[in-house]
C-alpha cells in the first residue's frame, strides 16, 4: 500500500514537519488522519518547479524531493530542513591541516564536496526522530539508492558520529585508512571543534575582573564600548587577541578611545 502527497508549497514545511513526525510515530491510524487534514494540493513553486512534497509508505514516512545541501551534514527537501542521521561533518569556518600541516578551509571543502554530490538531485529520506533544534534527523538516499551518509563518511567528507550511531564506522575506517578528505592531515572532530568555540565564547563573554564588565568591542564600525544592560551586550564578546578588553568604568573606556554605541 502506498499513499502519495501532492505538490505542496515551502509555507507549509511547518506542517509537513509535524505531519511527517506523526506518521514516524502513529503507524497506520497517525497516517489516515495526517491525510484528512491535509489541505488541498497547491501547485507552488520553487526556483520554477513544483514542489513534491512526500511519499508515504506503510511502515515508513519517506520524504522525498529535489535536495538542497545547507552544509556538508543538512539539507533541505521539499522545504523541510534535514540533519543527516548517523554523520558530522566539519563545520562551514573549520579550519584543518593538511598533509604537510598547512591550515587549509576544510568545512567549507565539505560543503563544496557535498553539493557536487547531491546537485539538485531527488533524494528519498527516511525520518529517525527530530533534535532539539527541531530539525528532522533522518538517513537520505541519493537516486542510485545509495546511502547519502555512508557516501560522504567514505569519501572523507564526514565523519561517523559515534554519540548518536555507530553506522558508518566502517566508512570512516576506509577514508582513514586510504588518507581520503579531511583524513589526509589531521582533523578536530567537530563535536569537539564545536565545544571549543562554545567554552571560548563563554570565557569571552565573562570579564576576568568582577568590577570591570564593560565590554571593549572593535568592528567595522569602529571600538565601541557596551555597558550592562545595553541592548549589544549580552551578544557581544571580548576578543583581546584582536585588540578588545574590558573597561571598568565609562571613562576609562572613553579616555581609551572606545565610544558608546550611536543610539543607546
Amino acid at each position: 500500500m502506498a499513499l502519495t502527497f501532492c505538490s505542496y508549497s515551502v509555507h507549509h514545511a511547518a506542517v509537513l514537519r509535524r505531519r511527517v513526525l506523526a506518521l514516524m510515530g502513529g503507524g497506520l491510524v497517525a497516517m489516515a488522519m495526517a491525510l484528512s487534514l491535509a489541505p488541498g494540493p497547491v501547485q507552488a513553486q520553487q526556483g520554477g518547479a513544483p514542489v513534491h512534497v512526500a511519499s508515504v509508505t506503510q511502515g515508513d514516512a519517506v520524504l522525498s524531493g529535489r535536495a538542497r545541501v545547507l552544509d556538508a551534514d543538512t539539507i533541505e527537501v521539499a522545504g523541510a530542513r534535514l540533519r543527516l542521521y548517523g554523520i558530522d561533518a566539519p563545520e562551514d569556518r573549520q579550519m584543518c591541516r593538511d598533509a604537510r600541516g598547512r591550515d587549509w578551509a576544510c568545512g567549507a571543502w565539505a560543503t563544496r564536496e557535498a553539493r557536487a554530490l547531491v546537485r539538485g538531485q531527488r533524494l528519498a529520506c527516511t525520518p529517525i526522530r527530530q533534535d532539539r533544534y527541531g530539525r528532522i534527523v533522518a538517513r537520505c538516499a541519493l537516486p542510485s539508492g545509495a546511502d547519502l551518509g555512508a557516501t560522504l563518511v567514505e569519501a572523507g567528507v564526514a565523519l561517523a558520529y559515534r554519540t548518536i550511531s555507530t553506522r558508518y564506522v566502517a566508512q570512516e575506517r576506509v577514508a582513514r585508512a586510504a588518507h581520503r578528505g579531511v583524513w589526509s592531515g589531521e582533523i578536530v572532530p567537530p563535536w569537539e571543534w564545536r565545544a571549543a568555540r562554545r567554552a571560548r565564547h563563554a570565557a569571552a563573554s565573562h570579564p576576568p575582573d568582577p568590577d570591570c564588565t564593560i565590554k571593549g568591542n572593535i568592528s567595522e564600525r569602529g571600538r565601541i564600548y557596551h555597558v550592562p544592560g545595553s541592548p549589544s551586550y549580552d551578544r557581544t564578546s571580548v576578543n583581546e587577541a584582536r585588540g578588545q578588553r574590558w573597561f571598568c568604568s565609562v571613562e576609562e573606556a572613553e579616555a581609551a578611545g572606545w565610544r558608546a554605541p550611536r543610539g543607546g
